[in-house]
C-alpha cells in the first residue's frame, strides 16, 4: 500500500482516493528501547531515519493498514557509538582516511552474512545454486573444518566478533586451564567501551557500518535485560530498531501475541516474506547507497533454520539471485558467508552426524577481485582452507583485513587466540592449541559403548543430573527451576572415550524429568584402591539435545537456561504432555 522510495514515503495510487498516511521514525535508543519520532503526514516532511513505521486510515479514520519500511539515511549519524578507551584510537588522535577518487583504490568492503544453525554440510545440501554463483563469478573458497567454540550462538560470536573467550575452562585431564577473558560473564557491563569489537575498528579505519539480525533476542543480549549489551547504536545503520518494534520493546507484545501480533502478520505471515528478505534489503540499500566508500556489514539471520534444518532450501533461489544481481557491486569485496554453529536440537542432532554438523558450521570466503589475482595468498587461502580453524581465526582474519586497510591500527593491541588464514596458519593445529573445548571437538576419537556395564552407567548418569541440580543451585535458581531427576522410563547412554587409554572418560547421555531434557557431557571417573570412584565433569557444559522452548525462565544464566524447567510462583510446573500444572514436590515424590 506505501513504499519509501528515494527518501520519501508514498501512497501506492491505487489507495489513494480517501486514504491518508502518517509515519514516524524509529531511531535506535538502546538494545531494548526506541525512541519514538513524532507521527507526520507523508506528503510534509522526509523520514530522517533508518526505520520508518507507517499507518493508514480511511475516510473515516479507521486505521487500515500499519507496516515498517528501511532505508539507508546517508545523513544518519550516531555520535559516541565508538569506543573512547584510553588506549583506543579517537578522532583526536585519528583523521578519517579521505576517500580516493578511483573506488579501486579505497580499502575494500567486508560483508559478512551469518545463517544461524547452519553447518558446513547443510549448506552444501541445501544452497547449491548459491554456491554456483559463489564459486564461479566470486571465486569463493570453501573452509570445510570450522570449528565451533562454544555452545550456543553467544560464545561463538564473541569469539568471532570480539576475539574473546566467554567462558573458561578448568583444567582437566585433557586441558590445561583456559582462562575465561570476561568477568560477570561479559554482560553486565555496557559493551559500548569494548575496544574488541570489530564493527569499532573498520569505523575507525573510515569505514561505513551496518549490523542487523533479524530477532529481537539478539546475540548480545541472548538472555533479555539480564545482559547489558549496547546502551547506543554500535554501527552507523543498525536495524534493531525494525525487530524491535516487530516483537516489541522488551519483547512484550511478542511474549504476550507472538505469531498474532499486528506488525509480525503484516510484515511476515500476510506479505509473503520472511525475515531474511528484510535483512537482504537493508544490506542492498547499504549497498548502493556508498558505492565510493567502504563498507562493513553483518547481518546474522536466525530464523531461517534454527529451529528447522530444512528451512534453507526454499532460499537457494533468493540468495543466488542477491549475488548474481550484486557480483559487480562486490567484486571489491571480502564476503564471509558463515554459520555461528550446526544444529543443536532435534533427530538429525541426536545421531553422531549430527553431532559432528553441530561442532562444524559452515563458512565460504570471497576475497576481493585484487586478491584472487594474487597467487600466494589464494594459494596460502586454499591451504589453510584444509585445516583445523576456529571462530578465534576468524576475528583475527578480521582483524588483518582492517589493519591491511588502515595500517595505523597495527600497533593497536589486542586479544588474538587465533591466526589470520590470509597467511600460513601456525602448527600443530588441534583443539587443545585452539581452545575448543573437548564437547565441542570435530577430531575424530575413538569411543565404545559401555551402557552394559549398569553399576557405572547408573553412577555416571546420577552424579551428572546431581552435577545440573548443583548448577541451578550455585546460581540461585533453585526457587525458580524445578528439581530434576533422573527419568527412569528413558535409557541411560554411555561410551568410552579412547579405551585403553587408561583416561576413563566417559560420555555420557541422560533423560530427566520433568520436562523431558536430554543432555549429554564428558566426565572422568576415579579411581583409588582404598576409596569408592569419584567423578568430575570435564565437559564446559552439558548440552541439551532437544528443544526447550515454553519450559524456561526468563533471564537467566546463558549456561543454566536449557537446564531449568520453570516453576511458576506456587512451585508448581507445567506438564508438557498434559498442559495441566503438577505439584512439583508431589510429582517428584509419588512418580519418581
Amino acid at each position: 500500500m506505501t513504499s519509501l522510495t528515494d527518501g520519501k514515503v508514498t501512497l501506492n495510487s491505487n489507495y489513494q482516493n480517501g486514504n491518508r498516511c502518517d509515519f514516524r521514525c524509529l531511531y535506535p535508543k538502546n538494545d531494548y528501547l526506541l525512541t519514538y519520532g513524532p507521527w507526520l503526514d507523508i506528503n510534509s516532511a522526509k523520514p530522517d531515519c533508518d526505520i520508518v513505521e507507517v499507518v493508514c486510515f480511511n475516510e473515516n479514520n479507521t486505521k487500515i493498514y500499519t507496516t515498517l519500511h528501511t532505508q539507508v539515511y546517508n545523513n544518519q549519524t550516531y555520535k559516541n557509538s565508538t569506543p573512547k578507551g584510553k588506549n583506543f584510537l579517537n578522532k583526536a588522535s585519528f583523521k578519517f582516511p579521505k576517500m580516493l577518487k578511483k573506488p579501486d583504490d579505497r580499502p575494500p568492503d567486508v560483508h559478512i552474512i551469518l545463517f544461524d544453525s547452519v553447518s558446513y554440510s547443510a549448506f552444501i545440501r541445501t544452497m547449491e545454486r548459491t554456491r554456483y554463483v559463489l564459486n564461479n563469478d566470486l571465486g569463493a573458497i570453501r573452509f570445510s573444518r570450522l570449528n565451533k567454540n562454544g555452545m550456543n550462538s553467544r560464545p561463538n560470536a564473541f569469539a568471532f566478533l570480539l576475539g574473546k573467550l566467554l567462558y573458561g575452562v578448568k583444567k582437566n585431564i585433557l586441558h590445561p586451564e583456559i582462562p575465561s577473558d570476561c568477568h560477570e560473564d561479559c554482560c553486565k557491563d555496557p559493551m559500548d567501551d569494548d575496544e574488541q569489537f570489530i564493527a569499532f575498528h573498520f569505523k575507525k579505519a573510515g569505514y561505513k557500518t551496518l549490523m542487523s539480525e533479524d530477532w529481537s533476542d539478539g546475540v548480545f543480549n541472548l538472555n533479555g535485560m539480564m545482559c547489558a549489551a549496547f546502551t547506543k547504536p554500535p554501527v552507523d545503520h543498525y536495524m534493531r530498531p525494525f525487530h524491535l518494534r516487530v516483537e516489541g520493546e522488551f519483547f512484550s507484545e511478542w511474549k504476550q501475541k507472538g505469531k498474532n501480533g499486528e506488525l509480525y502478520k503484516n510484515l511476515y505471515r500476510e506479505s509473503c516474506r520472511e525475515p531474511h528478505h528484510y535483512l537482504i534489503e537493508y544490506l542492498k540499500q547499504f549497498i548502493d547507497k556508498y558505492p565510493d566508500e567502504p563498507k562493513f556489514s553483518l547481518s546474522w539471520m536466525v530464523y531461517l533454520a534454527h529451529n528447522d534444518q530444512n528451512g534453507m532450501y526454499h532460499t537457494d533461489e533468493y540468495f543466488y539471485r542477491f549475488f548474481r544481481d550484486y557480483r559487480e557491486k562486490l567484486q571489491n569485496s571480502y564476503i564471509i558467508i558463515m554459520g555461528d554453529h550446526g544444529p543443536r536440537f532435534g533427530k538429525l542432532r541426536d545421531t553422531k552426524v549430527g553431532m559432528f554438523e553441530d561442532n562444524n558450521p559452515s563458512l565460504f570466503f570471497v576475497a576481493p577481485e585484487k586478491i584472487r589475482a594474487n597467487k600466494e595468498i589464494m594459494w596460502t587461502l586454499q591451504e589453510n582452507s584444509k585445516q583445523l580453524i576456529s571462530h578465534y581465526d576468524l576475528y583475527a582474519t578480521l582483524v588483518d583485513i582492517v589493519r591491511r586497510s588502515d595500517p595505523f591500527q597495527a600497533n593497536k593491541k589486542l586479544i588474538l587466540h587465533g591466526a589470520s588464514f590470509l597467511e600460513p596458519l601456525p602448527q600443530p593445529r588441534n583443539c587443545v592449541d585452539l581452545k575448543i573445548p573437548i564437547e565441542y571437538c570435530q577430531c575424530e576419537f575413538n569411543k565404545v559403548s559401555k551402557s552394559n556395564d549398569i553399576m557405572l552407567t547408573r553412577s555416571l548418569a546420577k552424579f551428572m543430573v546431581f552435577t545440573i541440580n548443583e548448577k541451578i543451585r550455585q546460581h540461585n535458581y533453585s526457587h525458580l527451576c524445578a528439581f530434576l531427576k533422573l527419568d527412569p522410563r528413558a535409557s541411560v547412554e554411555m561410551e568410552e572415550f579412547e579405551p585403553g587409554s587408561g583416561l576413563n572418560i566417559y560420555q555420557v547421555t541422560v533423560q530427566v524429568q520433568p520436562g523431558g531434557g536430554r543432555f549429554w557431557g564428558y566426565f572422568h571417573a576415579k579411581y583409588d584402591k582404598y576409596e569408592k570412584p569419584s567423578y568430575e565433569l570435564i565437559s564446559e557444559s552439558m548440552p541439551r539435545l532437544n528443544t526447550y522452548g515454553g519450559q524456561e525462565c526468563p533471564d537467566l544464566h546463558p549456561l543454566i537456561t536449557p537446564y531449568c524447567y520453570c516453576r511458576d510462583e506456587k512451585n508448581h510446573f507445567v506438564d508438557p504432555k498434559l498442559g495441566h500444572r503438577i505439584d512439583i514436590y508431589t510429582y517428584v515424590n509419588i512418580t519418581l
